[in-house]
């Protein structure tokens, strides 16, 4: 239970947050037993009309675009906005985060840019629906989003971070890769801007979220490369970091724990 978690990390001295990953198109049969019924009943509202169950196994742009929700459709927005709004009006949370990373997909290519402003109106509104939560509330609750790793980058999946902050500040704006060093559909490897970030919004706390190494065949290996990328963003002046898949190293074919003691050492920074 949410509500167990949440007490339980403030017994630890540390905030609960949750993160809800804003479309999910992760490869899924369409008769998955926990897929969405929403997802499942609404074909026509997702970025391609493609068959996602042909296209299981395609991290493509055509499989990406088969499984994503499509943002222009209203009812789509009015469905993540309810699922938002019931969970964090459910459960105690500190904080909420909105992973924009997952998946960044939200517009139809052609329909991209025209469609900023759709999604600027979105958080507006869902920062009004959390108002209506914290006005029950003793402690301030939260808000920070995890986006694509670069201002442009943001922009060419038609979100504007920017625009969010300044309409209202955000707690933190944490810019990330995609996936081991890449961002998604594009060649070549990929860095995170925080200065980029830091230069347009000057007051906002930009983070950095540090993801799997693109190569790391040990507990080691992999300390050092997060170790790595953890120094270059702080140096440029990033003011926290976050550590996405970390505890994947279980599942590798060869699998050992997470780094932990790794943590000890980003603290002490």
């Amino acid at each position: 239970p949410f509500d167990l978690l949440v007490e339980r990390i403030r017994k630890r001295g540390m905030e609960g947050w949750l993160t809800f990953r804003m479309n999910e198109a992760h490869v899924v049969p369409v008769n998955y037993p926990h897929a969405s019924s929403f997802w499942t009943a609404h074909p026509e509202w997702r970025l391609s009309t493609a068959d996602p169950e042909a296209l299981v196994g395609n991290y493509g742009p055509e499989g990406v675009l088969s499984r994503a929700l499509n943002y222009a459709i209203p009812e789509v927005r009015e469905r993540r906005m309810a699922e938002i709004v019931e969970v964090i009006g459910r459960f105690g949370f500190d904080g909420l985060e909105l992973d924009f990373t997952r998946w960044p997909a939200y517009f139809k290519p052609n329909e991209i840019s025209v469609n900023i402003p759709i999604m600027n109106a979105f958080l507006r509104d869902l920062r009004r629906h959390l108002d209506d939560i914290q006005g029950a509330r003793t402690q301030p609750l939260k808000v920070g989003v995890r986006v694509s790793s670069t201002l442009q980058r943001c922009r060419d999946v038609g979100l504007d971070p920017v625009a969010w902050h300044t309409d209202r500040p955000l707690d933190y704006i944490a810019p990330a890769t995609f996936f081991k060093g890449h961002d998604l559909h594009i060649p070549g490897p990929a860095s995170i801007d925080v200065a980029g970030f830091r230069e347009a919004l000057p007051e906002a706390p930009i983070y950095a979220y540090v993801g799997l190494p693109p190569e790391a065949e040990s507990a080691k290996d992999w300390a050092a490369a997060i170790r790595r990328e953890t120094q270059h963003a702080l140096a440029a002046g990033a003011a926290g970091i976050g550590l996405f898949n970390f505890f994947t190293c279980r599942q590798m074919p060869n699998k050992f724990e997470p780094p932990f003691a790794l943590l000890s050492d980003i603290l002490d920074r």
